[in-house]
């Protein structure tokens, strides 16, 4: 369906854990643009009133917002290289058995 859309189309997703690296590695390999930003930037980003409701739609919204106003400098993602996700994955197991 992404692929049928008209003029250039770019994912923006907020860096989530790892949450977020399922669906940028799939968009990365179908060749979409895919930036994956800060969230804390996201969240400063526009209007943060106190008494604004928080909601999955209403974030949306604000990356999407985001997403366009950075369209020229949004930062292209890259999956991380086997090796990276080995010394991480190490890394997580000697932090866990230090507990």
């Amino acid at each position: 369906m992404l692929k049928s859309l008209n003029g250039e189309t770019r994912g923006v997703m907020e860096s989530t854990g790892n949450y977020h690296a399922a669906v940028a590695w799939l968009l990365h390999d179908a060749g979409f643009y895919v930036s994956v930003v800060n969230a804390v930037l996201v969240h400063d980003y526009g209007n943060n009133s106190l008494r604004r409701a928080k909601t999955d739609r209403k974030d949306a919204v604000k990356l999407e917002n985001y997403g366009l106003h950075h369209w020229l400098t949004l930062p292209k993602y890259f999956p991380e290289g086997d090796t990276r996700l080995k010394l991480k994955t190490c890394y997580r197991q000697q932090q866990y058995s230090k507990l």
